[in-house]
């Protein structure tokens, strides 16, 4: 996954609106994080920080729908340009809690564990 602002620079540097297709695979990306946590069950412990964080993978989501839009038409984009710098610090902040929840109650991921590329890899 290439980080949205390099592919919508790279866009706008050359008006290549091909160049936006490559945000549908992050667009994906947060889809399936957001999809895969509301099928999960979580200990109450959790369910502030879970919520947080499947709020967070839809917002990014949008924002980057929204980004996608920038060349084609620029109003439509407006949402996902201005609301994006807050919801990739929320996605992340939302990340970080996790993953201290996780090291509070001794939960440590093996390299082959799908949690072990989200929180091991901060």
């Amino acid at each position: 996954m290439e980080y949205e602002i390099n592919i919508l620079e790279r866009a706008e540097a050359n008006n290549d609106p091909a160049e936006l297709k490559k945000l549908e695979g992050n667009i994906a990306a947060y889809r399936r994080i957001e999809s895969g946590l509301l099928k999960l069950t979580v200990p109450k412990s959790a369910l502030q920080i879970h919520m947080d964080f499947t709020n967070a993978a839809s917002n990014m989501a949008q924002s980057i729908t929204g980004l996608s839009y920038i060349l084609s038409d620029p109003m439509k984009a407006v949402p996902g340009v201005t609301g994006y710098g807050e919801n990739f610090q929320s996605f992340f902040t939302a990340l970080y809690f996790y993953k201290k929840y996780f090291e509070d109650i001794g939960t440590i991921f093996d390299s082959t564990d799908v949690g072990y590329h989200f929180f091991d890899s901060m």
